[in-house]
């Protein structure tokens, strides 16, 4: 009876992708190990977020900023750092920290526990450049 309902429920989701024109894949731990998961639902910004500055400059800014002071400084010293230097008021740094690493554009590994008093640790297996390939066939 679960696994019928589990069955229904993706069914009703293809559908319902399909009706907006969206893209819909099923992801289980094969293809997205627990560690990735966690740390992927832990950055994952809430939708306000997005609509507000997800695409905006600053938040590429951002990530550029907190990517050059990455290389010496631990996480939380360079999430400040970057949004004092693009504007970004001390009280959204995190925000911007987890939609900027959530959508790649922080080279983070989300394989490892992520240390707000280490320094970054960088994705060397290009993690988030595999998931897009392979659930999303984005190449680039």
């Amino acid at each position: 009876l679960k696994v019928t309902r589990v069955r229904e429920r993706i069914e009703l989701e293809v559908r319902y992708a399909r009706a907006i024109g969206a893209l819909h894949r099923v992801i289980h731990k094969d293809v997205v190990p627990l560690r990735v998961h966690a740390n992927l639902k832990w950055l994952q910004p809430l939708r306000s977020e997005v609509d507000g500055f997800g695409r905006s400059t600053q938040l590429r800014d951002f990530a550029g900023e907190f990517m050059e002071r990455s290389k010496s400084d631990p996480i939380h010293q360079c999430r400040r750092e970057a949004a004092a230097a693009v504007r970004v008021p001390a009280q959204l740094d995190d925000n911007f920290f987890r939609m900027a690493a959530w959508s790649g554009l922080i080279d983070i590994d989300l394989t490892q526990p992520v240390l707000m008093t280490r320094q970054l640790r960088r994705d060397p297996n290009q993690l988030h450049t595999s998931l897009r390939r392979r659930l999303l066939g984005i190449r680039s």
